[in-house]
């Protein structure tokens, strides 16, 4: 799966709700919105994506998004179980 089938992915996982949340982050904390981190998402290019293993389990891929706006660079961590996005991450780099 590339980069913009991924990013549709967590889009849509986003905007239908299936989301869930590994560890404390700005969207666990509502301190940024579900619809924030769609526009975060559609303002990253390819150049600011990339995806490894997680660190704790090694079969699941981690996607990590670095999109940059209005001078903040911006970093999203997440991964995949079935249908729902697992966010490990939100935050201002």
């Amino acid at each position: 799966m590339g980069f913009k089938d991924v990013r549709a992915r967590v889009i849509d996982a986003l905007e239908s709700g299936r989301v869930q949340h590994e560890r404390r982050n700005l969207l666990y904390t509502n301190e940024v919105t579900r619809a924030f981190v769609v526009r975060l998402l559609r303002r990253c290019s390819g150049d600011q994506y990339e995806a490894s293993k997680h660190y704790d389990n090694p079969q699941l891929v981690c996607h990590v998004f670095t999109p940059e706006v209005r001078g903040e660079r911006w970093y999203v961590k997440v991964y995949f179980l079935v249908n729902d996005a697992v966010f490990i991450s939100v935050h201002r780099s």
